[in-house]
């Protein structure tokens, strides 16, 4: 993740330099720069040589799909990526400059080397103005090369590996981290220099590791994945779900001296480990949660007495992932093992309002996310290596016989870079239809899609 690792580069650049083994294909870099593998759901099976054929594929198309194509191979794995708020503009010019952002990853070395919760700062190009392209044969000049784009800028230590990160609404300052075989959340305060960022040379650490944290939330009796921040109407509160079937729930706001901040309430409504919670940014009392009992569950937290979901939401496989929409207070995501993604209006819970198949054959969803700028548009990602955007303003709008062989009229885009399985995807906050997506092998992506495939259609009116 140091700047000594190779650099990510943008497929502009790629005919030229593939005859130098430049630009090699991702799923040899991944296996070249780790250093261990993440411990996740297996990638679907698919013969190594199709992937390639696939990767080829996509690569050869980039420049007609995309106006932005960076990637960056990493020490370790991160089974998450987040985006932190607020760019940085350059300092004023007549000319469109460059704009830094920053997200967060973790590594993942299954136990093998001091894992990280890292800072990595991201510098976009200027936007692309498609007035200025006349001809095909520039259809890729907002494309260029990558080198230093992404970097990491800041690290702290970890005692375990990091599988969840999410930041505090109006104090993003704050990273709440859900960690491999730890029964707490870790608070880091990323404002904070860190420690020295971790490079190849860096020599191997062994247990036990350190850690950087200011504090951490009790409550649980196992790990898990879950973890959400409350809206801003409560800000400081935060939601866990764990292996434990359990849902706890704190207020960080006034820890005192304590090094670890036990439960406002502890939820118990599920039958089985609690993959995913949720608090959406119009619910200032609700939240909803996936389990592998096969529910996702809505609570409202001004009930009192026995916790029980208000709301209770069956699908016919786990819910690996659930996300409240940011436009529609009643519009709930939810992702299964299956491979299938359910859009729920939570007045009517006897059935969903949108079925999403998200490839052939089942697997699992790993993140749903929805887009921060436009009503109805929604990332999902899995282990069938693919990041899908779905536009539920397209659903029952009439396709042709060839348009439908590639998918439903909602299928508004598919990014096929990726080579193994998709941990988790992110759209940026502030930089509209910026999206970074990471991989079990190693690789973090940030890529936007072409301006002319973002419009969609109109909707047909009816006779």
């Amino acid at each position: 993740m140091s700047d000594d690792v190779d650099d990510g580069m943008q497929v502009d650049d790629q005919e030229e330099n593939d005859d130098q083994g430049d630009m090699r294909d991702e799923a040899d870099e991944g296996a070249d720069d780790a250093g261990g593998a993440v411990e996740a759901r297996p990638t679907v099976d698919v013969p190594a040589h199709q992937i390639r054929r696939e990767y080829k594929v996509w690569r050869a198309a980039v420049p007609f799909l995309y106006d932005l194509v960076l990637y960056q191979g990493m020490i370790w794995p991160s089974t998450v990526v987040t985006w932190l708020p607020a760019s940085v503009p350059n300092a004023a010019s007549d000319v469109p400059l460059p704009t830094i952002q920053h997200c967060l990853v973790g590594s993942n070395t299954s136990g093998s080397d001091q894992p990280y919760l890292q800072v990595m700062e991201i510098t976009l190009p200027p936007k692309y103005d498609y007035a200025l392209r006349d001809d095909v044969s520039r259809a890729h000049s907002s494309v260029t090369s990558t080198a230093g784009k992404i970097r990491a800028v800041k690290a702290f230590h970890s005692t375990t590996d990091i599988r969840r990160v999410r930041v505090m609404p109006r104090r993003a300052s704050l990273a709440a981290c859900k960690c491999d075989d730890s029964l707490t959340i870790d608070l880091f305060d990323i404002s904070q220099p860190g420690v020295a960022i971790p490079t190849r040379t860096t020599p191997a650490a062994s247990a036990p590791f350190r850690t950087s944290k200011l504090l951490s939330l009790s409550g649980h009796t196992a790990d898990g994945w879950g973890l959400s921040w409350a809206s801003p109407h409560l800000n400081g509160q935060v939601i866990s779900g764990s292996n434990d079937t359990l849902i706890c729930h704190w207020d960080v706001n006034s820890p005192g001296d304590a090094s670890a901040i036990a439960p406002l309430r502890t939820y118990a409504g599920h039958a089985g480990p609690v993959i995913d919670v949720h608090w959406g940014a119009l619910h200032a009392h609700v939240f909803a949660s996936g389990s592998d009992d096969k529910t996702a569950a809505i609570w409202d937290v001004r009930e009192k007495g026995p916790s029980a979901p208000s709301t209770t939401l069956a699908h016919a496989a786990h819910v690996n992932a659930v996300e409240w929409a940011p436009f529609d207070e009643f519009q709930l995501a939810t992702g299964t093992a299956e491979g299938t993604v359910a859009v729920w209006d939570t007045r009517k819970p006897d059935s969903p309002a949108h079925v999403l198949q998200c490839g052939k054959g089942p697997h699992d969803i790993t993140r749903v996310s929805w887009a921060p700028f436009q009503p109805g548009l929604l990332a999902t990602s899995g282990n069938n290596r693919r990041v899908l955007i779905w536009d539920l303003s397209r659903v029952g709008m009439e396709q042709s016989a060839e348009d439908a062989e590639e998918g439903p009229p909602e299928l508004a885009f598919v990014h096929s870079g990726h080579t193994a399985s998709v941990t988790d995807v992110d759209w940026c906050p502030d930089s509209p239809w910026t999206i970074a997506s990471v991989s079990e092998n190693n690789i973090l992506e940030v890529w936007e899609v072409a301006d002319p495939l973002r419009s969609a259609p109109t909707r047909p009116e009816s006779s």
